[in-house]
């Protein structure tokens, strides 16, 4: 839980430079900067994502351990549901907290890629027209 909270406490411009640091100028994985391949888009994916994951991490938390303590839980457990059957158990009461947990992710992920792909708002001079 503290690594969800610091993912989404620490800003993009502070996280990005400490994982170049740690990264590419310590540990030699990753280049530091120039677009060379696929290996330089992982820093900046790793740094913008971080906040969205993280948050996702925190929703997912909140709404496993709201059904945890619903009546449903409880009446399985007092009926004899075998605390080893952890793969059973955790398929039952992941479906519920899924739901809410999917529409804020496909909503930053929208986001995310309109933003990636949409043009600047910003009036061309002089002629009125809009992109």
């Amino acid at each position: 839980m503290g690594v969800a909270l610091a993912g989404v406490s620490i800003p993009n411009f502070v996280l990005g430079p400490l994982l170049v640091l740690g990264f590419s100028l310590t540990l030699y994985l990753l280049p530091p900067a120039l677009w060379q391949g696929p290996r330089s888009r992982i820093l900046p994916v790793l740094t913008l994502s971080t906040a969205y994951v993280a948050y996702i991490a925190r929703l997912t938390r909140a709404g496993m351990l709201e059904v945890l303590r619903q009546d449903f839980v409880r009446t399985a457990r007092a009926k004899g549901l075998a605390e080893h059957d952890r793969r059973g158990q955790a398929r039952a009461q992941a479906r519920d907290p899924a739901g809410g947990v999917l529409h804020r992710a496909g909503g930053g992920a929208r986001r995310s890629w309109a933003r990636s792909w949409s043009r600047p708002s910003s009036r061309c001079r002089g002629s009125g027209a809009t992109w």
